[in-house]
């Protein structure tokens, strides 16, 4: 779990957890459903947004946004208890049941009025061509319905907001861009959605989680020594937080260094 401000800086690690499936519990998924999250892989989410709220604590006037992939696209995470001043933000990965006319959240958001438009700056990669992508933002408060396999445990519903952002007039032969984030902070102009926006794409530590995530087979070579795999990624944690603070004593010097650049220039004109 990285600490990152909206400029997207990087403060360092405020914590990490390692996991590995059991081997008799491989070809399981199916029954997943029986299983209670703290059973399961995706409890690390609910375990994060708890670390969240216990950092409150120690930085009572600071905001605190959690943000998650899709994998953290949990009803459990929406209905967690936490402090005020922690909140979660979430790309969305199902298209959930709502409790609105459209039954469902792509539908729901997409029968609400358009906030306007922002450009993208698309650079050109391989066969992909440089453009300006114009994405259409929409945002709303929606009510969301628990899982239909878990509406008899009595999960309450609960109200998100939605920010929704698609690309129009996509060029032929590609798809279109888009966006579908959820989160627990208010969100309900064009500027707060394109802060929504911009934090979840500045400060999502993607290459830590899905690089680890998406290579079974990488994490299989090391089931037979689990600790060395502990220790390389105990050694990028504590790489990736001295590279933090380096980052930040040099911006730190740069500034100092400009300020005596100019508390010198205006001894000189004196």
């Amino acid at each position: 779990m990285l600490a990152v401000t909206p400029e997207g800086l990087s403060l360092g690690v405020l914590g990490m957890k390692t996991w590995t499936c059991a081997p008799d519990e491989f070809g399981k998924g199916k029954l997943r459903k029986q299983h209670t999250i703290r059973d399961k892989e995706s409890v690390k989410w609910l375990e994060g947004l708890e670390h969240l709220s216990a950092l409150k604590a120690r930085c009572p006037d600071t905001h605190i946004v959690g943000v998650c992939d899709r994998e953290g696209d949990l009803y459990d995470v929406f209905v967690t208890e936490r402090p005020a001043g922690v909140d979660w933000l979430v790309c969305a990965g199902w298209n959930r049941s709502v409790a609105h006319p459209e039954k469902y959240l792509w539908e729901a958001i997409a029968a609400t009025p358009e906030l306007g438009q922002t450009e993208l700056q698309i650079p050109g990669s391989g066969n992909t061509i440089a453009r300006t992508a114009r994405l259409t933002l929409r945002c709303a408060p929606v009510r969301l319905r628990p899982p239909r396999y878990r509406r008899r445990k009595g999960l309450p519903y609960i109200e998100v907001f939605v920010i929704h952002a698609l690309e129009a007039e996509v060029p032929e032969g590609l798809e279109p861009l888009e966006w579908m984030l959820l989160t627990s902070v208010p969100t309900s102009t064009r500027e707060q959605a394109l802060e929504r926006l911009a934090e979840s794409e500045d400060t999502l530590p993607r290459p830590i989680v899905l690089n680890l995530q998406d290579q079974p087979r990488r994490i299989n070579a090391f089931e037979d020594d689990i600790s060395q795999l502990e220790k390389r990624i105990g050694a990028f944690a504590s790489a990736l937080t001295t590279a933090s603070i380096c980052f930040r004593m040099r911006t730190l010097m740069s500034a100092l260094s400009v300020a005596a650049s100019i508390t010198k220039s205006t001894a000189t004109s004196r």
